[in-house]
C-alpha cells in the first residue's frame, strides 16, 4: 500500500560474507563432492513441491488460473513478457 518497505538487506549481506570467509577455509574445498550431491537433491526436491503445490492449487480451484504471459503489469506487453519467458528458459539451458 502507502507505507514504503523498510527492510535491511545489511544482516543478509553480512551473513553471506561470514559464511563465506568460514568456507575459503576448508582445505582442499574442490574435493567437497558431497556438496553438489546435496544441492542437487535440494534443486530437486524444490521442484517436486512447487509442483504440487500447482497441482494442489488446479485441484482445489477446479480450474486453471493465469496465463502464459501472467497478469498485467502497465507498460509491459504480453509480447514482452513472452520473449522474457523464453530468455530466461535460455538462460537456464
Amino acid at each position: 500500500g502507502k507505507d514504503p518497505c523498510r527492510i535491511s538487506s545489511n544482516p543478509y549481506m553480512i551473513g553471506f560474507g561470514v559464511i563465506q570467509i568460514f568456507a575459503s577455509q576448508i582445505p582442499e574445498f574442490h574435493e567437497t563432492w558431497l556438496l553438489s550431491v546435496v544441492a542437487a537433491i535440494m534443486s530437486f526436491v524444490y521442484s517436486i513441491i512447487g509442483c504440487f503445490l500447482a497441482i494442489y492449487q488446479v485441484a482445489v480451484n477446479g480450474t486453471f488460473k493465469g496465463t502464459i504471459t501472467g497478469g498485467s503489469s502497465g507498460n509491459v506487453s504480453s509480447t514482452e513478457k513472452l520473449w522474457g519467458i523464453f530468455q530466461a528458459l535460455g538462460n537456464i539451458a
